[in-house]
Parts: structure tokens; C-alpha cells; sequence
């Protein structure tokens, strides 16, 4: 099976719902996989991740041109793709004592509204960017399709995948 484990015991979640609502309703005797027990993960990741180092985020970032400010701000955030795409400008607060933003429950992977506290760098490249006539619901960033991500390693001379077969991908940005 080519299949990571995580995407198989994702199926089979998905399996075992539709199969318990299938008993409930009366249309099934019995959930036939309900004793199936999921796939080990532990020590089974088919990527390695690792973090940037500091000289690397450096040349990044010389490079990053426009997308200077989102890769900062994942730098500094942690966020992962899909939150920095679900980024409002409602969710920043940078006139606040202490600048922060707030990723929304229904936006981060765990499910869990997040405040987190902004570095300076990220409200000095926030403030690059914001338009005095931005609109709450708009969108923060563009974020870069992948392809521009990996564009931007190659300029700034960083493997995607290193020796070690770690993967350095967007969400191993994290100072």
C-alpha cells in the first residue's frame, strides 16, 4: 500500500463512521470493522521535517521580494499554510500595547482558537502592507503556492530535501 498510516486510519475513521450511523439507523446488524484496529504512526512519518537554520531563514528571506511578510510571519507564528491563508485583517491586532493575532477555531488544525503574541518584525512587515482601506474579512496574504516556495529555496540555495532526508516545507518555518 502506498498509503501513509495516517491516511489509512483516516479512512478507516471515516469508514467506521458511516458504518456505526449505518447500526444506529437499523440498516446494519453489526459494524464489521469496528474491532479493526488503526496503523501504528509512531516512527512510521513518511517526511522528516526539519527547522531552518538561521542563515538559511536569512537568504529566505533576502529572496522572498513580495512574499517577505507572510514568510515572516510564519517564521515567527508558527502558523501553518492553511492558517496564514485563512489570516484576517480582523484576526490582527497591531495597535493594540502589545501586538497579537488570533487564529480563529475554525481555522487552525487542532480546532482551538489561538492568540498569539507578535513579534516586532512581523507588525514592521504587517504594517508594510496593510491599507488603511482593508476590510476586517479581507484576506492577509497571498500565500505562495508551493512551487513559489520551492522557487524561493532554490534562489536562496536551500534543499528541500536535504541529506538527511529532511524536508524542509513551509511549516518547518518556526524561529
Amino acid at each position: 500500500q502506498k498509503k501513509t498510516p495516517k491516511t489509512l486510519n483516516d479512512y478507516q475513521s471515516a469508514l467506521n463512521s458511516f458504518l456505526v450511523w449505518l447500526k444506529e439507523s437499523g440498516s446494519l446488524e453489526a459494524n464489521p470493522i469496528g474491532h479493526v484496529k488503526k496503523v501504528p504512526i509512531r516512527g512510521r512519518h513518511k517526511f522528516q521535517h526539519r527547522a531552518f537554520t538561521y542563515a538559511e531563514i536569512a537568504e529566505l528571506l533576502n529572496v522572498a521580494g513580495t512574499r517577505r511578510p507572510v514568510y515572516i510571519t510564519a517564521i515567527y507564528t508558527g502558523l501553518r499554510r492553511g492558517e496564514l491563508e485563512s489570516l484576517q485583517w480582523g484576526d490582527i491586532h497591531l495597535e493594540s500595547e502589545s501586538p497579537y493575532l488570533v487564529a480563529r477555531a475554525s481555522t487552525t488544525k487542532n480546532g482551538k482558537q489561538a492568540v498569539i503574541k507578535l513579534h516586532h518584525e512581523v507588525v514592521n512587515a504587517l504594517n508594510l502592507i496593510k491599507s488603511n482601506e482593508i476590510k476586517p474579512s479581507a484576506p492577509v496574504f497571498n500565500v505562495p503556492p508551493i512551487e513559489q516556495f520551492k522557487e524561493d529555496l532554490k534562489a536562496a540555495k536551500i534543499e528541500y530535501i536535504d541529506a538527511q532526508g529532511g524536508r524542509a516545507d513551509f511549516h518547518s518555518l518556526r524561529h
